[in-house]
């Protein structure tokens, strides 16, 4: 009788160590879990305002869709960019901007990483009329992911983005028709970015 009740528990002990087995092996599955990852989305919010006059503004948002081909020596990737004004045209406001970024990210879910993008914009003002403009500027994201990585790794299985970022960035756009170039506008953005 003895026998058979020792017998019963043992097989129990085992049968629960090896639930524990898988379940930690799940664990560490989740812990380890990172999806391919070649695009950014950001979502923003934007302050356009006159160059040097920050009463004369517009706010408005913006949307910016990149692809990242490299990812060896930091990321460099090529972006469309949207965007969208609220309120009377006291400034000039891009519409949309095609760029190249490059991000100092060396690592996954880097906490801090500086950014710097270049490239040509589409400017509408007073008419309207649009103009084609030289945008530049940089700023930094915080990575979000980095605060809580096992449900960042989760979020990753189930949907595929690999990050989430704060995102805030500074922006200046001269035109292209001047010589010398003038200012347009410049703008300060806010968002957040989603890398998959």
């Amino acid at each position: 009788m003895k026998s058979s009740f020792y017998a019963a528990l043992f097989a129990l002990l085992l049968s629960s160590a090896g639930f524990s087995a898988v379940e930690s092996s799940l664990d560490l599955d989740t812990e380890s879990f990172v999806s391919p990852m070649n695009f950014g989305l950001d979502l923003q919010y934007s302050h356009v305002f006159a160059p040097g006059n920050l009463g004369a503004s517009q706010k408005g948002g913006k949307i910016s869709f990149e692809y990242i081909p490299i990812k060896s020596i930091g990321q460099l990737a090529l972006g469309l960019g949207l965007a969208i004004t609220i309120g009377p045209a006291v400034a000039n406001s891009p519409v949309g901007d095609l760029t190249l970024a490059y991000r100092a990210t060396f690592s996954e879910r880097q906490w801090v990483v500086p950014f710097v993008k270049g490239g040509v914009a589409a400017v509408i003002n007073a008419g309207p009329v649009y103009s084609p403009a030289l945008v530049y500027g940089g700023g930094l994201e915080f990575c979000l992911s980095a605060v809580e990585p096992i449900e960042s790794n989760k979020l990753d299985q189930s949907v595929g983005i690999n990050a989430v970022y704060l995102v805030t960035e500074y922006a200046r756009g001269e035109s292209l028709r001047a010589a010398p170039r003038t200012v347009l506008f410049e703008g300060i953005h806010a968002g957040l970015r989603f890398e998959f």
